[in-house]
């Protein structure tokens, strides 16, 4: 598993021989999480599907882990239904399962049905009241369906419970340019630079200042009043 993060192209190759040697599903979730780092996310999903299915004798934590873990593959496929599938099939094994209501409720969220996402995020919030992720998650589900101020305090929450969240201040920057303001937006998205640079959620708000850089660009100057 060490070697599938760092050398995948070799992890898949002793996955395979290992596999062919008896190896089972052991060696078969090696060669998945090789799969996975090699971007062939479908091939990968499959196989730890098939890990999920096979290993009827383990326990069922390590079973929904495996679906968990499909289902990521699925939804680096740009997948959702597919993760959501094996979503329900984890969550059937493990009902209280935050990690896996939180990441149905991407899958959920991903296919455009927001209010399942709020259902999964209410469920997880129910176990974990302060999950600062599904905090982060459930205020951009209530911004899909207008209500902007439920997501403003969710975000608010997850803010005081950990101020160095970097995907709470991209959130919050696009309430706050919903709302008009976008000095406070800028401020926001500036934030998430300084405290993940090099990051997914960084890119996600260099985008974010572009688009308010064009937007504001092309919007009417106000007029001057004439001089007496």
């Amino acid at each position: 598993m060490q070697l599938a993060d760092t050398r995948p192209v070799e992890a898949q190759r002793q996955a395979m021989e290992w596999r062919t040697k008896g190896g089972g599903y052991a060696a078969e979730h090696c060669e998945a999480a090789a799969l996975l780092n090699l971007k062939q996310f479908d091939e990968a999903a499959k196989r730890f599907h098939d890990v999920a299915e096979g290993t009827t004798a383990e326990n069922a934590t390590l079973r929904a882990e495996a679906y968990d873990q499909a289902a990521e593959a699925w939804l680096m496929a740009q997948k959702p239904q597919n993760a959501r599938a094996e979503l329900d099939a984890g969550l059937k094994l493990t009902p209280k399962d935050v990690r896996l209501l939180i990441d149905r409720a991407q899958a959920e969220g991903l296919a455009h049905d927001f209010w399942a996402a709020l259902d999964d995020l209410n469920a997880a919030l129910d176990i974990e009241p302060n999950r600062v992720e599904a905090l982060v998650l459930r205020a951009a589900a209530y911004r899909q369906v207008d209500a902007a101020d439920l997501a403003l305090d969710d975000i608010a929450r997850a803010i005081a419970l950990q101020p160095q969240f970097p995907d709470a201040y991209l959130e919050r920057g696009t309430l706050r340019a919903m709302k008009g303001d976008y000095v406070g937006a800028r401020d926001d998205w500036n934030r998430v630079k300084q405290l993940a640079p090099n990051s997914f959620a960084s890119d996600l708000a260099q985008k974010d200042l572009a688009k308010l850089d064009a937007y504001l660009a092309k919007a009417p100057k106000p007029t001057q009043p004439a001089k007496p």
